[in-house]
């Protein structure tokens, strides 16, 4: 049983950072918004965008500040107090030597998520202003997810061998970097969807004293919630490639860091609970993947392909498509976290029924489909 006083201790910082992360979050969207009509940067409407209006662009911005600032400031407090406060050296003293994973310190492998996400979030700022060839944003999310590995935020697996480890933790990264940023189609989408998972994701890891990855956990649902605010239908606000591959980035090495398994008291199927709690944003992109790549389009290519595009086209509103699709990555999610506790029949019952929530949804996409080959059939008359 864990000790009642440093518990409460624990979850009143977290509160403390999850109420900090969203003040800053909702003063610098805010100033962000004016930034974006003062000097003009817009996301203009075209003809696969949903919006009709221009929508300021500078979103990713306020996130990554909001983030950075939390986090990076708090370090330097933990660091420059440490030997004049009590609590501040307990706190010190835990963040800079408890590691979940690895040989190296937590506060290390921080750094090294805060290193790897400043290089995406520049890269995306610049996409937002200036369109790079993909190749360019792969090359950079490829980098990134290299600098996090060599600060030792990487994926065990029961894998002894550690070239392994690294290329599977890489090839995690990229997939989420662009889940989220394919996810960002829509009004409040990917913010709201990536709220979810992220708390979800802080009541599996708090009761386990994975203390630092907690609190960066929380630092970026205040940012998302706060960013929420002015973002969800009808939005004011869009956080660009620089917001969605950020928020991607960070969720994806907080789940590297993380440690879904103990050994002495929790079932080794919870290493798969990253995999159903994001899996929302992997399932449209694979969705979307297969359906440029079967139409002989490039995959990068934006398109009105994605799950919330379907249901808005299958008659619901742009607003209930997002909501609707949140309770989809709330209800897998939710059911991820029994897990850990879960032997082979249990784990084979909680996927059949992740893959009963997702068949709903593939028939609601060939729904989408026949009614599109229904409309061109009738222009064709």
């Amino acid at each position: 049983m864990f000790e009642v006083e440093p518990l409460l201790m624990w979850y009143l910082i977290y509160l403390y950072v999850f109420i900090v992360s969203l003040v800053l979050s909702l003063v610098l969207t805010r100033a962000m918004i004016f930034l974006s009509h003062r000097f003009g940067v817009y996301d203009l409407p075209n003809g696969r965008k949903d919006h009709e209006r221009p929508i300021p662009y500078l979103g990713g911005v306020a996130i990554y500040l909001s983030f950075l600032i939390t986090i990076g400031g708090h370090m330097w407090a933990l660091h420059e107090f440490r030997d004049t406060v009590g609590i501040v050296a307990r706190i010190a003293a835990h963040v800079h030597y408890t590691a979940a994973l690895g040989e190296k310190p937590a506060v290390l492998r921080a750094l090294g998520i805060v290193l790897g996400g400043t290089l995406i979030f520049v890269v995306g700022l610049i996409d937002d202003m200036h369109s790079l060839r993909p190749r360019i944003k792969l090359a950079a999310q490829i980098i990134a997810a290299v600098i996090i590995v060599s600060f030792g935020v990487r994926l065990e697996l029961f894998i002894p061998y550690r070239v392994v480890t690294w290329v599977v933790t890489i090839l995690w990264v990229v997939l989420i970097v662009n889940a989220f940023n394919f996810l960002d189609n829509m009004d409040g989408l990917c913010a709201g969807v990536a709220l979810i998972a992220v708390l979800i994701f802080f009541f599996v890891v708090s009761p386990l004293k994975q203390t630092l990855t907690a609190v960066t956990l929380l630092a970026m649902g205040g940012t998302l919630l706060g960013f929420l605010v002015y973002n969800f239908n009808p939005a004011r606000i869009f956080m660009g490639d620089a917001g969605a591959m950020f928020v991607g980035f960070v969720i994806a090495a907080l789940t590297v860091a993380s440690s879904f398994y103990m050994r002495d008291h929790m079932s080794p199927w919870g290493l798969l609970m990253p995999v159903f709690i994001l899996g929302v944003p992997i399932f449209d992109t694979v969705g979307v993947v297969y359906l440029r790549w079967r139409a002989g389009l490039p995959i990068y290519m934006g398109d009105n392909r994605h799950f919330s595009h379907r249901l808005v086209h299958l008659g619901m509103s742009k607003r209930d498509a997002v909501i609707f699709i949140y309770l989809v990555s709330f209800a897998v999610g939710l059911g991820a976290t029994l897990l850990r506790y879960m032997g082979l029949l249990g784990t084979v019952t909680l996927f059949v029924q992740a893959l009963g929530i997702f068949a709903i949804i593939i028939i609601l996409m060939i729904a989408d489909r026949e009614k599109r080959i229904r409309e061109q059939s009738g222009e064709r008359e």
